[in-house]
């Protein structure tokens, strides 16, 4: 049987020859072998294998960019099961569809049960970001191979927008709220305390703890800037949205046009981002010192849930000490977190 990386080096090396697609460099060969090494005796692994390499079977070519999206999302599916195990916590995944697509992905081997569902945002208008950014790169491939030619070496480089039209960071921040929120299904949260984790990897969110803080300031800035991860998580509606330019400078950017995450949906015990050091993409390891996982706990659910207190015990202490750093709805943890 083939290993993963041998059935993915062929499709990614058609995708590259043809321009590109900026979210293939987030797929690592580490993360791939250790699905492959895993899967001898893990079912889990065995699971994430096999949805890795029928996505793969069913890629149908260049432009088949919603078959690419769904290997990408099963591939962090891995990444985060990698790194929980990482991080000695034991899960196992939920086969999906077991009652009618309200199931998360994975939940805890040990009891109280506590669930996981990994999302990962898409650019926006995927179709037409996708075809664009691999007819840029054509050209600029092109472009490299004519420099190439006439001077003996060739660089170019091109633009890429993930977030489409999006004019500032307060509209990326509110159309990555508008993504999580379209894939957020309540029946999904209802069997035990469950966490929604989202892989920030093709989004250009601020991703390091200190944007769990509500405001994030420096000694050069005279003003506090937003948190990005806070305000996705627990921003409160038209509470404005401020963002640092030039490196002291904070500009207002006027109120976000809806609530965090969290104040939206209080079934949702905390919300987990997934992202990756881009100084560790060579590394050699699977997970370790190359993801993060950065948490804002939802201090409503605990206060409303329906699930009793040792569930709500036991899932804090999960929640603690999966993430690497992590704050609240009510921005209490905010004085330990770094500021930059």
């Amino acid at each position: 049987m083939p290993r993963l990386y041998e059935i993915y080096l062929p499709l990614v090396q058609s995708i590259n020859d043809y321009g590109g697609n900026f979210a293939s460099i987030r797929i690592r060969r580490p993360v791939l072998d250790a699905i492959d090494d895993g899967a001898g005796s893990d079912p889990t692994l065995v699971a994430v294998r096999d949805k890795l390499r029928a996505k793969m079977e069913q890629w149908a070519g260049l432009q088949d960019h919603e078959t690419f999206s769904e290997f990408f999302e099963a591939y962090y599916e891995g990444v985060f099961y990698l790194a929980a195990l990482h991080r000695e916590l034991s899960l196992r995944n939920i086969p999906a569809g077991g009652d009618k697509g309200n199931t998360p992905d994975f939940e805890t081997i040990n009891r109280p049960p506590v669930n996981f569902e990994v999302k990962t945002i898409d650019v926006a208008d995927p179709d037409r970001t996708y075809d664009k950014i691999m007819a840029d790169g054509l050209d600029a491939k092109i472009e490299a191979e004519a420099q190439a030619k006439r001077t003996g070496h060739g660089i170019t480089a091109h633009t890429i927008a993930p977030h489409g039209a999006a004019a500032n960071f307060k509209e990326v921040v509110e159309q990555v709220m508008r993504k999580i929120d379209s894939n957020v299904k309540s029946g999904q949260y209802k069997a035990a305390p469950t966490f929604l984790v989202v892989s920030l990897a093709r989004t250009s969110i601020h991703y390091r703890a200190e944007n769990l803080r509500k405001w994030v300031s420096r000694s050069e800035q005279e003003e506090s800037a937003s948190g990005q991860l806070y305000a996705i998580a627990a921003h409160e509606v038209d509470q404005h949205f401020y963002f640092p330019v030039r490196g002291w400078t904070v500009d207002d950017l006027g109120p976000l046009g809806r609530a965090g995450v969290l104040r939206d949906h209080e079934f949702i015990a905390g919300l987990i981002f997934l992202a990756s050091e881009g100084s560790a993409s060579n590394s050699q390891q699977p997970v370790a010192g190359v993801y993060l996982l950065n948490g804002i706990w939802n201090t409503a659910w605990e206060k409303n849930n329906p699930f009793g207190r040792e569930a709500t015990a036991t899932a804090k202490r999960i929640f603690e000490e999966l993430c690497d750093a992590w704050n609240d709805t009510e921005d209490s943890r905010s004085p330990l977190l770094p500021t930059k």
